[in-house]
């Protein structure tokens, strides 16, 4: 099993509380970290390029001053509800909780009558002793996953438990499952794993006192004006020693202060030649660790680190890139490439580069120049790509274009392939029977302010052919061959939508084999029932 803690660059907002609650979701049993500085889209999220959630090893970044990123603040928390995804905002930086890739299974015979005896699954709780509080306890059951997403192999028993340190406060929060196969000790400011007698432990404390959001400390950015307790890391020390008496101190990887000149020790070329010109770094962050001494005999960290860094200027040109540790995820695949973005893996690390500007993506040629410049086998990857389609290849394809009603004209269309290689060493990967994938939307418009949009999309995967279903300002359909279709209306001007005369119209002449009498009255969208393999292109 691969290590606990995982780095992710992902940055969420948590809900607004009265209390730090964050740490107490141990929901898949490891946690995540990140410093990110500039680079944020709109929504808060640190730009990590492709907008897929990333996690790999590794835990709290360096940013470019080396000093590590603070724990969250306080002030803001997070559903009590193990297994679910989190962060809390603090400001320049987040940690997140990010569920690993297993499957819930049933528990064994825990009950007794109503209590849980945990010793009838052949586990034993770890309690944290003299001066700690329990506050709560979650137990679940969790193996592999299988293709279709159910659990394989042999599950592991999971107990999740919150702590407070009744001198200082601070919480802590711990996850403790089976584990026959050693993981890498490892300890950083606020986060901390450790294996011993056949169960591994995840650990994070919040060292931040708890202020109530309407006390008078709140600054008008809406945060707590706070420190953290320096406790924290003598209460992470001692916690991580009493789930693990046997482990000596030194016997842990240690976060060490990453820069520029470690890309080499974490397989990473520089990208910074490659980077357009005119651009100013907004930030660097680097995950690098001290290894044990080797009678440890420790068993050894998945990785070396992660790195992830973003340029920018005043136009709103960004670019962003990332590495980390592949680890034991998903089975390497197909990469992605589009005039925007990359994502691929290779000697054991997942790369994603990302650049867009004010009038859109940088192009795949300094998509290609960066990403050659951070790995030397970048030309020799297996990527997916997406393509304009020329009217011409609808027929073969089997599509044709809407017919505009009288009074209407097609004023824009896009038309997608997505499709992946099919020869050589690219031939047979695991999520390469998902493609080609066609996505096709026109737009057409009447003199009045009417818009019909009309929509048809393709992928090997569809599901069963669904009833679909009409209502007024829209039809939306999936033809015996797989194709899902829509066509809607709306008006600019905010009179009532065309008629279904019309949309049935349009819809036919995209399908002449639609019979409108099989489509059901009311909303709703009929849809493929299997989606795309996770991790592959459709997550971008």
């Amino acid at each position: 099993m691969s290590p606990l803690l995982h780095f992710n660059r992902q940055r969420l907002l948590a809900a607004t509380g009265g209390v730090v609650v964050a740490g107490a979701l141990f929901g898949a049993g490891f946690v995540t970290a990140s410093a990110s500085g500039g680079g944020n889209d709109s929504d808060g999220n640190a730009a990590n390029g492709d907008g897929v959630k990333r996690g790999a090893t590794g835990i709290v970044t360096t940013g470019t001053s080396g000093s590590v990123a603070p724990a969250p603040q306080p002030g803001r928390s997070i559903p009590a509800a193990f297994g679910a995804e989190d962060s809390v905002d603090r400001g320049g930086a987040s940690f997140s909780i990010v569920p690993q890739p297993l499957c819930q299974g049933d528990l064994p015979p825990i009950l007794a009558g109503s209590a849980i005896d945990l010793s009838k699954a052949g586990f034993a709780l770890t309690p944290l002793g003299e001066g700690y509080s329990l506050r709560s306890i979650s137990v679940r059951s969790e193996s592999e996953c299988d293709e279709s997403g159910a659990p394989v192999g042999e599950p592991a028993v999971v107990v999740d438990t919150a702590w407070v340190h009744r001198t200082t406060g601070i919480e802590a929060y711990v996850s403790q499952r089976t584990a026959a196969e050693p993981v890498a000790n490892l300890h950083t400011p606020y986060n901390g794993q450790v294996w011993a007698d056949g169960y591994s432990y995840a650990v994070w404390v919040n060292a931040y006192p708890v202020i109530p959001l309407d006390g008078p400390a709140i600054e008008s950015a809406g945060r707590p004006a706070a420190e953290p307790d320096p406790r924290g890391a003598e209460v992470l020390r001692e916690v991580l020693t009493r789930l693990a008496p046997s482990v000596a101190e030194r016997c842990y990887y240690e976060q060490a202060q990453g820069s520029w000149d470690d890309l080499g020790s974490l397989g990473v070329g520089d990208p910074r030649p490659a980077v357009p010109a005119g651009l100013e770094e907004q930030y660097s962050e680097f995950v690098v660790f001290t290894a044990p001494p080797a009678d440890c005999n420790a068993a050894k960290l998945d990785g070396v680190g992660s790195f992830s860094a973003s340029w920018g200027d005043r136009s709103g040109m960004s670019v962003s890139v990332s590495a980390y540790p592949a680890g034991n995820g998903p089975v390497p695949g197909l990469g992605y490439l589009d005039d925007g973005s990359a994502s691929w893996m290779a000697g054991g690390l997942s790369f994603s580069v990302w650049g867009y500007g004010p009038n859109g993506p940088i192009g795949k040629d300094a998509i290609r120049a960066i990403a050659s410049a951070m790995d030397s086998n970048f030309s020799a990857a297996c990527f997916v790509t997406t393509r304009n389609l020329t009217p011409g290849e609808l027929a073969v394809l089997g599509f044709k274009a809407p017919a505009a009603p009288d009074g209407f004209e097609v004023t824009s269309a896009n038309l997608q392939a997505t499709e992946a290689p099919g020869a050589g060493d690219c031939a047979g990967l695991s999520d390469a029977d998902y493609y080609p994938q066609y996505n096709l939307n026109w737009t057409l418009e009447g003199k009045d302010g009417m818009v019909i949009e009309a929509t048809a999309s393709r992928h090997p995967k569809a599901g069963d052919q669904s009833p679909g279903f009409i209502f007024d300002g829209g039809i939306n359909w999936m033809a015996s061959d797989g194709t899902f279709y829509a066509v809607y209306s709306y008006s600019k001007e905010g009179v009532a939508p065309v008629s279904r005369d019309t949309l049935i119209a349009v819809a036919r002449s995209m399908d002449p084999a639609l019979d409108p009498s099989t489509l059901q009255e009311g909303g709703g969208i009929a849809s493929v029932d299997k989606p795309l393999p996770a991790g592959s292109a459709s997550g971008r």
